[in-house]
């Protein structure tokens, strides 16, 4: 006869009893702490990603014309391709990502993004100088529940001998629409200090995204 099915709610306390009763802590955080965010990287590649890396540092070279000493961001009449360029100090990070889960099976959430974006239509394609660019920061604030459930690994994973996967479910942000995702994945590690989760192929390139956080005491970013 077949086991009956595990409730996820009962998952979750089970597994969270286990934690505490095997000299563990659960995922739940201390008061006053967070898992924040170290390092994300891909199995089978080269892609990896950290808080204090930065995308596109080198900036951009963007096409526009000196039409007579008037500047336009595209061609001068009667051209077909722009007579000058400039480059922009553009640039992307994800600065940050912290994790709050409690008792009651809810979840928070922060993320911070930070760059610059190129502005051509305001830049002197006639200067020697830098175009324009508009820095943004990002804060988004989420909130939503979280499940614990058992889970069958796919075969390549079944050396890990993982057993547990940690679901998200986002239900707002602030602002609205706004942010990006992060619907969990298999425990790989959990201690009171660290937490390691995989995303089982999450983009279905046979990648496999692994994703590790570090219990902190809650603190606000630096704002730039």
């Amino acid at each position: 006869m077949a086991e009956p099915a595990l409730d996820r709610r009962d998952a979750r306390a089970e597994f969270n009893a286990w934690s505490c009763s095997s000299g563990k802590c659960g995922l739940v955080n201390l008061q006053n702490e967070t898992w924040d965010w170290v390092m994300s990287y891909r199995e089978k590649s080269t892609f990896t990603s950290t808080p204090e890396m930065i995308y596109g540092g080198d900036g951009q070279y963007i096409g526009g014309s000196c039409c007579g000493g008037f500047s336009v961001y595209g061609f001068c009449p009667g051209e077909s391709k722009p007579n000058s360029r400039l480059h922009f100090n553009t640039f992307y990070q994800i600065a940050g990502e912290q994790l709050s889960f409690f008792d009651d099976g809810g979840f928070e959430r922060r993320t911070v993004e930070r760059g610059a974006n190129p502005i051509p239509d305001s830049s002197n394609f006639c200067s020697v100088f830098e175009g324009r660019v508009r820095p943004f920061l990002t804060e988004v604030f989420y909130s939503g529940h979280y499940e614990l459930s058992p889970v069958t690994l796919p075969s390549v994973l079944k050396d890990l001998h993982d057993s547990t996967a940690l679901i998200m479910t986002t239900e707002t942000t602030t602002p609205k629409n706004s942010g990006f995702g992060n619907g969990g994945g298999v425990i790989h590690y959990l201690d009171c200090r660290s937490l390691v989760l995989i995303g089982i192929d999450p983009e279905g390139f046979g990648q496999n995204l692994v994703k590790i956080y570090h219990s902190a005491i809650f603190e606000k970013w630096v704002e730039f």
